[in-house]
């Protein structure tokens, strides 16, 4: 499993970094001797006396683009490799500063993104652990957990319109707190779940499974509203190369948890993780790095409102003094 999640982050990326739909082939770079020989050529179909037909040998390839509003194909298309690596980093950095909740949404990811082994690995060592005791052999066992996972999806599958709705009308300060809280308290009722086959244990994994959904629905719509058009996809590959990072990590802590605390220690440090993550996102939003994007934006939208009815109030001003005249 952890070969296949390294091999997973490095794919990424890889496919982040050099097939990013704005990465084209590279054409081959022109030398500045290149450069001269062709002002030289060009000379022999321009009048000598007019300099300003003269292309500057400086301008003989496009600007380098250092901001994400510059961030063009025509302007990234013939550099290199190392060099496209190099504005990358300046671009996100600079877009980091811009928009500083994004660092806060990538480390979201690290946490939001491990449901997949939470719920594929470790709930069914879970449910196993209690083979013997309250479960007779693995196919009871295997029954159990097909019987909470897909009470879990249909219960999420139903929720996701009402989380998508609470994640873009929610001020951000509060959303994202509120989501990583919601499921630190699940998993605080799963610590007491003494029976998998018991219906407290079906409650404890919906409630689980929609805080996960608030978390990760959450997460990704701020992260999207923050990012620029430009480099959208490049900051989400960040944000999923981070997910891939956590579920590394938690593979293995967990699993070492597992070994020596008990099967119900992965759950745990995922709770702990999630109360870390409230903490930060509560100073996060009282320091303003969480803002209220979503008022915002309501504001930058009625102000052009008001900004085009003025100006067809103007034009209809106009239009009717010249009919006066």
């Amino acid at each position: 499993m952890t070969v296949a999640i390294v091999g997973n982050v490095l794919a990424f990326f890889f496919l982040c970094m050099v097939r990013e739909p704005l990465l084209r082939k590279r054409e081959k770079d022109i030398s500045s001797e290149e450069a001269r020989e062709q002002n030289v050529r060009r000379l022999s179909t321009v009048n000598r006396n007019d300099y300003s037909q003269i292309p500057a040998e400086g301008n003989a390839a496009p600007a380098i683009p250092t901001t994400p509003e510059e961030f063009t194909e025509e302007a990234f298309k013939s550099l290199s490799f190392c060099m496209k690596l190099k504005v990358l980093t300046t671009v996100l950095g600079k877009a980091i500063k811009k928009r500083k909740v994004i660092p806060i949404t990538w480390i979201a990811c690290m946490f939001t993104k491990i449901y997949s082994i939470l719920f594929s690995t470790f709930w069914l060592l879970y449910i196993l652990s209690y083979k013997g005791t309250k479960i007779t052999d693995n196919q009871e066992a295997l029954n159990i957990y097909s019987n909470v996972m897909i009470v879990s999806v249909i219960c999420g599958v139903a929720f996701i319109p009402l989380v998508g709705k609470y994640a873009d009308s929610v001020n951000p300060k509060i959303a994202l707190p509120l989501a990583f809280l919601v499921r630190f308290t699940s998993i605080v009722a799963f610590y007491f779940s003494n029976n998998p086959k018991g219906y407290f244990s079906y409650g404890v994994s919906i409630w689980m499974v929609l805080g996960t959904l608030m978390e990760s629905v959450t997460n990704d719509a701020i992260l999207f509203r923050n990012a620029d058009t430009q480099i959208r996809g490049v900051i989400y590959g960040t944000a999923n190369a981070f997910g891939f990072l956590g579920q590394f990590l938690f593979s293995l802590a967990g699993g070492w948890l597992f070994d020596v605390i008990g099967p119900k220690a992965p759950f745990m440090l995922v709770g702990c993780c999630d109360l870390v993550f409230f903490s930060l996102a509560v100073v996060a939003g009282c320091c303003n790095i969480i803002t209220n994007d979503i008022a915002q934006r309501k504001i930058e939208k009625q102000e052009k409102a008001d900004f085009k009815e003025r100006k067809m109030n103007e034009q209809n001003v106009l239009f009717v003094n010249e009919e006066n005249k």
